[in-house]
């Protein structure tokens, strides 16, 4: 037997020879240690015993169900073979309702499929024996592909159909049938009532998964084909320590590379609800990031947004994208109460929030009560236009601030010191707004009072 060891030079190894093993050999194989590429996974196929051959079909198409490891190949009928039924094809394919815009060739060779499924659970070895070759290599599970007869299981046929029916159609059909004989499980010992609640939740949650899991299609490619041949040169060849080491990535790096890209593909900024980390926010596109980030975090500094996106700007661009998503209080930049409340029902929220944070900038205290007497809102709906911004101070004076403290270096510069007065200009403006509702408000409220009051007199 010939041996492959680290350092490249082979070995052989006479086992007849050697005075612990006197049995005779029997079989010499060789053995292959096979290294995994990085993001990638190894599986075994297993199809059935018969003549059709899948990996030489032109045709193959296949799918896979990442969350429950399910695979679907699809490969069209040898209408030339003796075991072709050509009724039992016509059927299934009507069921299909095929709607791809094809060729008449390739339509016709799609018309009639065998649908193989399979599923795996587990890992089942850590080898693979082929052609006089075994081949260590660590899988992550086999697929039995099984298949797929779920179109005849409601196969319901006219009197003319049953009439030209050959006797091995109706033993496939009685194989197919809806009720199967039970089958018997004997325990060891008997199931009480919370392992069965379990097993039975088990097979629910499971079934569920599997219907919402969505289909990922597969390239399928030769084994003639350059970029498989390189992948099958990459599962031999071993990598050099030295390399890897240099190539080693830190955790966040990886963490990074995991977060599916569907996700943010997905994500809806107008919602305030939308909860995103910090390593989503990164990876999203430079026009994004500062919106993401504003919506996630709601106030924070000028130095935490430069550590937190990742791309690289000047300052004054940087400060002019800022500005379009959030305003300047006490040298930190909070989040437009347009953006936190993009809603038309929450037009009140977005009032006393901004009454509140004219308060923060001029270093005025924010207090319950006060808000309450203003506008009339309950405790409820007061902290929650408040939250997004700041937290409540339950001991001493009993106010709200900022939910980090201010940054007082902010405006040393000329640039700076120019949005800082552009900014509490805009305070400025706000409160006298903001002062002209409420003694709206006020003024028909007294009006009201005093109109009820004369009508009440005159009676």
């Amino acid at each position: 037997m010939e041996i492959d060891s680290k350092d490249g030079i082979e070995r052989k190894l006479n086992m007849a020879q050697q005075s612990d093993f006197n049995d005779p050999v029997i079989s010499e194989h060789n053995i292959y240690v096979c290294h995994v590429p990085v993001n990638s996974a190894f599986y075994r196929v297993i199809f059935p015993t018969s003549k059709i051959n899948p990996y030489t079909n032109k045709w193959l198409k296949a799918r896979f169900k990442k969350a429950v490891r399910m695979l679907e190949m699809r490969l069209p009928q040898d209408a030339d073979s003796a075991s072709f039924d050509a009724k039992k094809a016509k059927y299934i394919a009507s069921q299909q309702q095929s709607t791809s815009k094809t060729s008449f060739v390739m339509d016709r060779l799609l018309a009639y499929e065998d649908i193989f499924i399979g599923q795996s659970h587990s890992f089942d070895a850590a080898f693979e024996y082929a052609i006089s070759n075994i081949y260590l290599c660590p899988m992550m599970g086999s697929f039995e592909m099984r298949h797929l007869q779920a179109g005849l299981q409601n196969l319901q046929c006219d009197e003319a159909i049953h009439a030209d029916t050959d006797s091995e159609f109706t033993e496939s059909e009685s194989e197919t049938d809806d009720d199967p004989s039970p089958l018997r499980v004997r325990f060891v010992r008997p199931e009480n009532e919370f392992q069965k609640k379990r097993r039975e939740e088990s097979v629910t949650l499971r079934n569920k998964v599997a219907e919402h899991s969505s289909w990922i299609s597969l390239d399928l490619e030769k084994s003639t084909m350059k970029s498989a041949s390189a992948k099958l040169n990459s599962l031999f060849s071993l990598p050099n320590p030295v390399d890897s080491l240099l190539k080693l990535r830190d955790a966040e790096h990886l963490v990074e590379e995991t977060i599916v890209g569907n996700k943010l593909a997905e994500l809806n900024l107008e919602d305030r609800h939308s909860l995103i980390s910090f390593k989503e926010v990164r990876r999203l596109p430079d026009a994004l990031q500062l919106k993401a980030l504003f919506i996630k975090v709601g106030v924070i500094s000028m130095q935490h947004i430069e550590e937190l996106i990742s791309f690289k700007i000047e300052h004054n661009l940087l400060i002019s994208r800022i500005r379009e998503y959030a305003h300047l209080v006490r040298g930190v930049w909070v989040i437009k109460s347009e953006l936190a409340f993009p809603e038309d029902e929450y037009s009140l929220q977005r009032i006393v929030r901004d009454f509140a944070l004219c308060l923060l900038n001029a270093n005025l205290p924010v207090r319950r009560s006060d808000m309450q007497l203003a506008f009339g809102l309950t405790v409820e709906d007061f902290d929650f236009s408040l939250t997004t911004f700041g937290e409540h101070i339950t001991s001493g004076e009993r106010t709200w601030r900022l939910r980090i403290d201010g940054d007082e270096t902010f405006g040393k510069t000329k640039e700076d010191l120019r949005v800082l007065i552009e900014e509490k200009r805009y305070w400025n403006r706000r409160w006298e707004e903001i002062h002209h509702y409420l003694s709206t408000i006020k003024n028909k409220s007294d009006f009201t009072v005093q109109k009820t009051f004369k009508r009440s007199f005159s009676y």
